[in-house]
């Protein structure tokens, strides 16, 4: 039970609040007022974006992965979450 909130929390605070913060990161840099330093940040922001993208994508497939087996009363009543999510290798 522990490990399925904790997995909650991952997927429901930790990985949102981290999407919000690159996002930020990268309005910050487009605010800029340097603009040597400000290309440099806005290049590595440009390779990081697709990674937050796909960070982000991932996190609502497992979320709503997550939802769906939580409706599942078999696999609700009888096996632990995060151990069904790990022999899927949704996880």
């Amino acid at each position: 039970m522990q490990m399925d909130q904790q997995f909650n929390t991952i997927l429901e605070e930790k990985i949102p609040a981290f999407v919000l913060e690159v996002n930020e990161i990268a309005q910050m840099i487009d605010n800029e007022q340097n603009p040597l330093e400000s290309k440099f940040i806005q290049q590595l922001i440009d390779k990081v974006r697709p990674l937050y993208v796909d960070a982000r994508k991932d996190h609502l497939h497992l979320l709503s992965k997550v939802r769906i087996l939580k409706l599942d009363k078999q696999i609700k009543d009888d096996v632990p979450l995060m151990e069904v999510l790990v022999r899927n290798r949704m996880i």
